[in-house]
């Protein structure tokens, strides 16, 4: 080993052993480097899709079946105060990724899909009589499926 190591640090031997060893380094980082940017990529696709989920969710949680008192306002019908939320909702993120989760960590779509999807019940609720009731329904299931997956918050 000792022989090894005199020779390599001779200078006829050391550029040679410096550019293999620079080279092997260079090949390990560009096969690891797709890796590491696809998990850290999927890693952030998971963050912006919960936040999401945690900005929607008082809004799903405030969706009623009964009139609603409004401070200042009086007293206003069930529909419009869930007409007045359901403009707030937003799942741009969710529509724009869960193609991409949903083929790279297919685990974790299944638990952002049960919430995602009843509130995009929510969102597609009729617009008859029934929408009330769907909505409410719909925003009840949303929750359950919220505090099932992620635990019980706001």
């Amino acid at each position: 080993m000792e022989e090894f190591i005199a020779k390599t640090l001779m200078v006829e031997y050391f550029w040679i052993a410096l550019s293999a060893v620079v080279t092997t380094l260079a090949l390990i980082t560009a096969l690891c480097m797709p890796g590491i940017n696809g998990f850290r990529k999927n890693n952030t696709i998971e963050r912006l899709i919960r936040k999401e989920i945690e900005a929607n969710m008082p809004k799903v949680r405030n969706i009623r079946n009964q009139p609603v008192n409004v401070p200042g306002v009086g007293q206003i019908t069930a529909l419009q105060n869930n007409n007045a939320l359901v403009e707030h909702i937003d799942l741009r993120i969710w529509e724009q990724y869960k193609y991409e989760l949903a083929t790279q960590r297919p685990k974790s779509f299944e638990k952002y899909q049960a919430v995602n999807c009843t509130i995009e019940n929510i969102l597609r609720a009729p617009l008859d009589p029934l929408k009330m009731a769907v909505q409410f329904d719909s925003a009840q299931t949303c929750i359950q499926a919220y505090d099932e997956r992620f635990g019980k918050s706001t």
